[in-house]
């Protein structure tokens, strides 16, 4: 698990969710447009950099043997070109 710097324009429409004044697909828009910022190791110091948050599907399987769907998000370094 890896640990993200949201933004106050994300920070805020997740809060207005919770809180009932935006519709939740609403504050999932604006939190995913978003960039985050993620510490990272770079020439032995620890550096911020900027990420994004994408959406991922994967199969985790479970003591029975069956496989179970889960959704997350996966943190994606972003390059000079990608900001």
């Amino acid at each position: 698990m890896k640990s993200f710097i949201m933004s106050k324009k994300g920070w805020n429409a997740l809060n207005d969710a919770a809180q009932g004044l935006m519709a939740s697909v609403d504050a999932l828009k604006i939190f995913m447009a978003q960039p985050v910022t993620i510490r990272k190791q770079m020439d032995g110091q620890t550096k911020k950099v900027k990420a994004r948050l994408v959406p991922c599907w994967y199969e985790v399987p479970n003591a029975s043997g069956n496989r179970m769907d889960r959704f997350g998000l996966v943190i994606e370094t972003l390059h000079k070109g990608d900001l």
